[in-house]
């Protein structure tokens, strides 16, 4: 591993980007070769003017903390995240800068908006070029991109799904995941008679003294607890929909939201989603 800093830009735009790589077996000749960033507004704007015609690799290190570093230190220098020519869109804060009330403020100022994603330009581009497309890991580039759906289902050898076993397996969700289950293999949740707290044993030893614990399933447990689970069969058949004429929210049969579809909408359709955005507004 190589890893570096780099300055891209589009002159005639002035819009640039100042990043870090610092992936295994990452080196400085990659770039724009067989690397083009992490972001995607980046690759939106190749899409649609080309390469950036400034390309340089501003630092090299010999660990990606130092690397890492670096980057947060020259971001926060140069204030990328109050400007709009940058692309960049925080500086490497503590805490996640999407959720922060400073940086809300600046979107605030700059877009009149709280989220990058209310920004009505960058919410209908995103919209455009990512219809049709889907996010997978990238062999080569060792970075997550946006593929259209053919190309992922006729090169699998070199683009993993994110939920797929050989991805997890990588990036050590799947270790994590399985070391978890692996904690609480063999285990089941009881009632401890002697202690009156639900806890977690062996199966085994659940088998072998059922006279102090009692399975949390049981008619015993629910007996002892005095919460017997009572089945609810009052909503069956029902769902909640939307009246168009009283604009209000009920639950009402299946079969009348069907017999009156022109008053009825269910309240998860698209329109009777606007209907209840209305109501809140006012």
């Amino acid at each position: 591993m190589k890893a570096y800093t780099y300055l891209i830009g589009w002159k005639s735009l002035d819009k640039w980007y100042y990043g870090v790589r610092m992936a295994t077996g990452c080196n400085p000749n990659e770039l724009m070769k067989t690397y083009f960033t992490s972001s995607s507004a980046v690759h939106l704007l190749i899409e649609d003017f080309g390469k950036p015609d400034v390309i340089m690799i501003r630092k090299e290190f010999e660990s990606a903390d130092a690397a890492y570093n670096w980057e947060s230190r020259v971001l926060r220098k140069m204030k990328v995240a109050s400007l709009p020519k940058w692309i960049n869109r925080h500086e490497n804060y503590p805490f996640s800068p999407f959720c922060s009330p400073e940086f809300k403020k600046m979107l605030v100022k700059i877009h009149g908006v709280e989220y990058t994603s209310q920004i009505p330009e960058v919410s209908s581009r995103v919209s455009a070029k990512l219809k049709g497309r889907m996010a997978v890991f990238d062999k080569d580039s060792q970075s997550m991109i946006y593929i259209p759906k053919e190309d992922y289902l006729n090169n699998k050898n070199r683009y993993l799904h994110p939920s797929s076993y050989e991805y997890r397996n990588l990036s050590g969700n799947y270790e994590k995941q399985t070391k978890e289950s692996k904690n609480y293999q063999g285990l089941t949740v009881v009632y401890d008679k002697f202690t009156q707290k639900s806890t977690k044993i062996q199966k085994e030893e659940f088998r072998a003294n059922k006279d102090r614990y009692i399975s949390i399933n049981s008619k015993e447990y629910n007996a002892l607890r005095e919460t017997p689970r009572i089945k609810n069969t009052s909503a069956i058949g029902k769902e909640m929909v939307v009246d168009k004429v009283d604009k209000k929210v009920l639950q009402l049969p299946t079969t009348q939201r069907r017999e009156f579809p022109e008053r009825y909408v269910h309240i998860n359709s698209r329109e009777g989603k606007m209907i209840i955005a209305g109501l809140q507004s006012t």
